[in-house]
Parts: C-alpha cells; structure tokens; sequence
C-alpha cells in the first residue's frame, strides 16, 4: 500500500499531511519522523513493513513538509495532533515508533494517550536527557542545538548552508565523511540515497527551517514530565556507534522508564533501521521477541 499524501483538517482549521504505506489491513504503527524529516522518509521502509504485515503511517510535524506550522508547539501539544489523527484514521490503539528527533514526540503521546498507545518503540531516538548521557555527541549536533536555544535565527542560516534545498552528491559525501563506518555504510544503499538526495528532502524542507530549529530547540529540554510516569510497555533499539544520539541517552531513558528495555546493536550508529527494518516491525508483531537488554 502506498499513499504519499492525504491531508486532514485538525480542529483548529490545521493542514495535518500524512503517508501510509506496508499492509493496507496490518497491524497499525505511527513512526513518528526524525528531525529533519517528513513522513515521506517512511517511504523506504514501505516494503519491509507488507513483508511484515505492518500499516505503516507516517505524518509531517508542524510546519515541516505539508503540515501546517503551530506557534510554540511543544512535545505534549503536539499529542492532541496525533489524537485527532488516530481518531481519523478510526485507530482505538496504535503501536508508536519513533526515530531519532521524533523520539520526544513519541514519549509525550505515550504519556498523554497511554490508552491509545499498545507500546511505543525509539529508535536511535532523541530527547531530553543530562548532559553526562549526551556525552560523546558529535560537536555538529552539540553546536546546533545550542544555537537553537540561543541564537535561533544564527541556526536557520547554518541549516541552509548544511542543508541546500538541493542536495547534490557532493553534499552527500561531504556528510559521509563526518559520519562513523556504519552510518557511511547506510548512506550508501540507493534508497537511502534517493531518501536524502531526492524528493523527501525536498518535501520536508519546503516550508523552510523555522520548525526544524524549534525541534532542536525542545530536544534542549525539558519533557513537561518525568519519564517514570509512562505506563506503556516501551522498547528502546540504539546503536553503539550512535554519536548524532550516542547511547547514553537510550541507557538513561531505560533506566527511567519502569518496565523498559534497551536493545543495543553491534556495529550499528545512527541510521541503522534502514539497512534493518525488520528489527523494528519484527517487534510490532512480537513485542518481548529476542530483545537483548542492554
């Protein structure tokens, strides 16, 4: 099933824009994007999820790809957005994953839906967390989100120069170089090329860089509640290379979390889901199945 694009009309009179794409009648999941990101980046996991019987939705935040923007949106106000979509979409509950910057969304609609969410899954996922968690964050991520907080409008202009519009091969292997062996690994499969270098990129950008560096700004902190407080089965799969999230913070949420469980990937840094996706939906059908905690 692919629908690259379906729009709802949120109650305050908002565009929400959304994708569905996996097994039309399988079991449901909410990926919530990374930061950047867009609900087209879905697209590349669009036939792992039908060969594991997964819905897949995914939905641009505010102010990113065709989402309309939300002044002052925070991580618990966004869930009110996803509420409205699980009640469109007809969906008493839900699996919610989330990937990387949209780790803090996810967590906020675990806490504010938790009768809506069967469990929520992080994948290499941000949020807010001490700073002896985040140590060994590259300096890239570290200086950008410092100028998000403080000099927000410096940041934009840095995003436009790191992320043009139209990104060519020769930006993509100015990336690569800064980037650990297993992500450089990743970045060189085709459809994830086409992710970065293609449409999807251009989709979620479209709006500009106002959302993007108010995303970076909440991954600062704080939450608006105290990860102790979820009651929703939570699965955590963070790789040991990860310096854009390196995996003290997956271990910090673990051990916030009652209940929880980290799975730590060998060999694995940032962008490891999509060379495996199937560790993500094998857990969608079997939640408990061959976690290794960490």
């Amino acid at each position: 099933m692919t629908a690259d694009r379906i729009e709802l009309r949120l109650a305050d009179g908002r565009r929400l824009a959304y994708a569905e794409y996996g097994a039309p009648a399988g079991k449901p999941m909410l990926l919530m994007h990374g930061t950047p990101g867009g609900r087209l980046q879905a697209r590349t996991l669009d036939q792992a999820a039908g060969d594991a019987g997964v819905r897949l939705i995914a939905a641009d935040r505010p102010g990113m790809g065709h989402s309309d923007p939300v002044a002052n949106l925070s991580y618990l106000r966004y869930a009110t957005d996803v509420r409205q979509l699980l009640d469109h979409l007809g969906l008493p509950r839900i699996t919610i994953a989330a990937i990387s910057g949209g780790g803090g969304f996810a967590l906020a609609c675990a806490y504010a839906l938790r009768e809506r969410v069967s469990q929520l899954l992080l994948v290499s996922a941000a949020m807010p967390a001490p700073r002896q968690a985040r140590k060994g964050t590259a300096w890239q991520a570290f200086v950008l989100g410092w100028l998000a907080v403080h000099r927000p409008r410096l940041a934009q202009t840095l995003m436009r120069l790191l992320f043009p519009r139209r990104l060519d091969a020769k930006t993509v292997d100015r990336m690569m170089r800064s980037m650990p062996a297993p992500d450089q690994r990743v970045m060189r499969i085709p459809a994830v090329q086409e992710a970065f270098l293609g449409e999807p990129t251009h989709d979620m950008l479209r709006q500009g860089f106002a959302a993007l560096v108010h995303e970076l700004a909440l991954h600062e902190g704080p939450l608006g509640f105290e990860l102790r407080e979820l009651d929703v089965p939570v699965h955590l799969l963070h790789g040991l290379a990860d310096v854009n999230v390196p995996v003290g913070v997956a271990r910090y949420a673990a051990a916030q979390i009652p209940g929880a469980t980290l799975e730590l990937i060998d060999d694995a840094a940032h962008l490891f889901i999509l060379e495996s996706p199937e560790r993500l939906f094998r857990l969608v059908q079997a939640p408990t199945a061959e976690a290794r905690l960490g």
